[in-house]
């Protein structure tokens, strides 16, 4: 993104004209729009930063905002560390993708709780960025270590960064958040940075939460939750799915309130049998990696290995969702793994598809290239738009199959690999985060709290959903976040 021009102190107003959108503060003011090149201004605290040339997309994506929205948007413009939760499907990441819009680049962290979640907003672990590890170590330790030539880099990405966004923070826990701010803290302060950070944390408390929740709290029980004033910002208003009666189910499941008839609307509801294409979630890793192997020992076809090309610093690969190691044939179901445009439909980081061939191909000596031709299906906004499309994947390293860390601007890590991934089966606990048009739930091993509720809101309509097994007992909800949250409301 370009940096256009720096302007100083609260006015701004000889920036008006007629294609700029200006936010201040909490004030938004639009003229004109336009999807050409726009200036933005925006506001961290009391400094007016940077104004910026920006795309017509991103311009398109903060104005698709809706007014709860644009509020929590404004509000993390003004360098408030804040909470911006709510339901599944209300647009979290959206509000993610404006803030990041309008950052500086090299003074925003973008991470998440886990790899696969890191993936989805297109940033790297919490652990990787800061250079924590598995957050085992005393501060002391980590101080140190921050301070060695070896995590030279880490550290002076710490003491720029002036504002961390952490998706899917329920999956932190307090004990880990501590070390974080104290860390962080610490060594800007020792490097003569003693400007506050701003933290936006951003999830439901009541999906999924962190291993040692029980253990070590959620990260709104840790002593930097109350330190860092931390604002509590709910979305209420679901895009993901339109029917009120679902909706209202929903709801009940993830407070863990859910009732009989919500049991019988929901099975008499969902799909009689499961979609041939869709994907089934499991409450365990073992459970999809064993339906994944044996589906793929039913197909009678050659199997294909493909090998990854890695390049840079091995410890930012945790965030990579490409395997080293992918294994296909042809009949395999699979799973887009990024955004590709130019595809005759539309092919998103989740998208399900068949391997209808995979070709080989001979060049040169030693110079190998494979095709893999992979049917997707588009089904819009309904199955009855639902329309088939083609793509075929290409071995080697192009941008298709380049998936980069980056850091600070910089790119720190590179793996080639095709943007595909064996997806008959999928953990509840990965799917956290994504949106599927189908999908078959198999809900008879849940073990954890609000494990029910991500799988269950995961999928647009109950038409795309094949349910097994949904029952009373295993609709759970963490009676602190449920405390949490009724004192925030």
């Amino acid at each position: 993104m370009e940096v256009h021009k720096r302007v100083r102190g609260p006015s701004i107003s000889e920036f008006l004209d007629d294609d700029v959108l200006i936010i201040v503060g909490s004030s938004l003011i639009n003229g004109r729009t336009t999807y050409g090149a726009v200036k933005i201004a925006c506001t961290l605290g009391r400094t007016c930063t940077t104004l910026r040339r920006v795309t017509g997309k991103v311009l398109e994506s903060i104005l698709k905002l809706d007014s709860k929205q644009l509020e929590v948007f404004r509000t993390a413009m003004e360098g408030r560390s804040m909470l911006i939760t709510g339901v599944a499907g209300t647009g979290k990441s959206q509000v993610v993708r404006a803030i990041r819009a309008v950052s500086e680049p090299s003074r925003i962290a973008i991470t998440a709780s886990t790899g696969a979640a890191a993936a989805l907003v297109g940033g790297t672990t919490v652990n990787s960025y800061f250079g924590l590890g598995v957050g085992n170590e005393k501060v002391e330790r980590y101080i140190g270590m921050l301070n060695s030539q070896k995590l030279k880099v880490t550290k002076e990405r710490i003491i720029h960064t002036n504002r961390v966004l952490i998706d899917e923070v329920s999956m932190l826990d307090a004990d880990f958040f501590d070390k974080l701010v104290v860390v962080t803290r610490s060594i800007r302060e020792r490097a003569g940075n003693t400007l506050p950070v701003q933290f936006i944390l951003v999830g439901d408390f009541l999906q999924l939460p962190a291993v040692n929740a029980r253990s070590k709290g959620f990260v709104f029980q840790s002593k930097s939750w109350e330190e860092l004033k931390v604002k509590v910002h709910e979305l209420t208003t679901v895009h993901r799915q339109c029917d009120s009666k679902l909706l209202d189910a929903l709801s009940r499941v993830r407070k863990g309130q859910i009732t009989d008839e919500d049991v019988q609307f929901i099975n008499e509801n969902s799909a009689r049998e499961p979609h041939q294409d869709c994907v089934n979630l499991f409450s365990t890793n073992d459970e999809s990696d064993h339906h994944n192997r044996c589906m793929m020992a039913k197909i009678h076809a050659q199997i294909h290995p493909f090998r990854c090309v890695d390049s840079g610093d091995e410890r930012a690969m945790t965030s990579v969702t490409a395997p080293r190691e992918l294994f296909l044939k042809a009949g395999a179901q699979v799973m887009c793994l990024k955004n590709i445009s130019g595809a005759a439909g539309c092919l998103v980081n989740g998208s399900v598809g068949k391997v209808v061939d995979v070709r080989v191909r001979v060049s040169e000596p030693e110079r190998i290239t494979a095709y893999i031709d992979v049917e997707f299906t588009d089904y819009g906004d309904e199955s009855d738009n639902a329309h088939k499309f083609m793509h075929s994947f290409v071995t080697g390293c192009t941008q298709e199959n380049e998936f980069s860390v980056i850091q600070k601007e910089k790119v720190v890590a590179t793996r080639y690999q095709i943007p595909l991934r064996l997806a008959w089966a999928v953990s509840i606990h990965k799917s956290q985060g994504a949106t599927f048009d189908r999908a078959c739930i198999d809900l008879s091993r849940t073990f954890e709290c609000g494990q029910a509720y991500v799988a269950l809101s995961r999928v647009r309509t109950l038409a795309g959903m094949y349910i097994k097994n949904l029952t009373k007992k295993c609709v759970k909800a963490n009676s602190v976040a449920l405390s949490f949250y009724k004192d925030n409301h």
